[in-house]
């Protein structure tokens, strides 16, 4: 009885806000969010996406495919939904508009610089511009805020199908979408100015993956406001956890399993937007099953240490994800090395993995002698700015 009733009860002491209004576990879950994001824009930095040869880079690119591409990203939007409740809560629901639009003005010059110069599939402009949407719909009552959610993810992967039934019932437009990465790669490996170029030449593309993916992002930061309201990771319950976490894996491993097929597996790329209509609720599945799977590792005293290393990391997040890009491009393109497509997949994940520790590391070090990242120190100086 007694355990049933624990089962039932909010996890003891998990999720108490800390000084500043913040809680502990959404930054944990940026932190970890981290992990993925450069293991996924390693592969496309690096210019080995598509290329595995041998049988241990396919398994890393598929890997890599399954437990990360499409979760850390809705991840990162569901937290930037779920954060700016809590922001909005500490602001004691009297926040500016020209504050919260400062915010996101920062963040979309920011993204700007970083597509022109270090990637072009950056995601920072795209936050700012849906940033915007969430900002004029948050006055809507949680059920309808869940209610468009839901329609924009139905839209998503109804416009993804669309695009995989045309590209499998005319494979060569499929075909002749994929080629033509020869120059780009001569770009990447001459000097600074020629990465500059290729950044411009694919930046189109990118922008056009972004609209694209919209929708999908759009959807799960709204999901992330309506749980941020509930307070579901505050009031999470273990019964609960671990009802979703199962839920999650249930629909998101055979769904990954089909996406990675149609991507990285047997099918042609004529299959690929299908693989991504499907990703687009899978994708989310896992990222459901991941966040609730962690919340019942870190609860409580449970692995200190590491839950202080990934808390630290979520709050320099901002910092490490734009240093992430930065190293990366001085590894693979004419900034550094110049390795882009010179590396298998194995080896790039296995150095994005590397990255990454030493981002916990370095982290760790620099929160004891500054409360802020860099670009955490830029953002809060002008939105501070937008007080006085």
């Amino acid at each position: 009885m007694a355990e049933n009733a624990t089962a039932t009860q909010p996890l003891p002491g998990a999720e108490v806000p800390a000084p500043g209004g913040r809680l502990p576990i959404v930054d944990v879950l940026r932190g970890v969010a981290l992990l993925g994001i450069v293991l996924v824009n390693a592969q496309y930095m690096s210019g080995v996406r598509g290329t595995a040869g041998t049988s241990w880079d396919r398994a890393a690119e598929a890997a890599v495919g399954f437990l990360a591409e499409m979760k850390f990203y809705p991840l990162f939007a569901f937290l930037f939904g779920y954060s700016l409740v809590l922001l909005m809560r500490r602001e004691q629901g009297a926040m500016r508009p020209a504050l919260f639009g400062r915010r996101l003005l920062v963040l979309f010059v920011l993204g700007c610089a970083h597509a022109v110069l270090l990637f072009p599939g950056d995601i920072l402009t795209t936050y700012a511009v849906l940033g915007a949407m969430l900002w004029a719909l948050r006055r809507l009552r949680t059920r309808a805020l869940v209610a468009v959610a839901v329609t924009a993810l139905v839209a998503q992967c109804l416009l993804l199908a669309g695009l995989g039934a045309f590209t499998v019932l005319h494979p060569a437009e499929a075909g002749r979408a994929s080629a033509g990465a020869g120059p780009v790669v001569t770009l990447y490996r001459g000097g600074p100015a020629d990465t500059v170029t290729a950044h411009l030449t694919e930046l189109p593309d990118a922008v056009a993956g972004s609209f694209l993916f919209a929708l999908h992002v759009l959807a799960v930061m709204l999901l992330g406001m309506a749980a941020g309201r509930r307070r579901l990771l505050e009031r999470a319950s273990v019964r609960r956890l671990r009802r979703v976490a199962v839920t999650g894996l249930l629909v998101g491993v055979p769904g990954n399993a089909v996406m990675v097929m149609c991507a990285y597996g047997p099918a042609g790329p004529e299959w690929f937007f299908v693989g991504k209509a499907v990703g687009a609720l899978a994708g989310p599945a896992l990222t459901a099953a991941y966040v609730c799977l962690l919340v019942l590792l870190f609860h409580g005293d449970r692995h200190v240490r590491l839950r202080s290393l990934l808390a630290t990391a979520g709050r320099l997040s901002l910092t490490h994800y734009l240093t992430q890009s930065l190293v990366l491009a001085v590894v693979f393109t004419g900034y550094g090395a110049g390795l882009y497509a010179r590396m298998g997949p194995w080896a790039v994940a296995a150095c994005a993995a590397g990255l990454y520790g030493c981002q916990l590391w370095a982290g760790d070090r620099l929160s004891r002698r500054h409360a802020h990242g860099p670009a955490e120190h830029l953002m809060r100086r002008i939105t501070q700015g937008a007080r006085r």
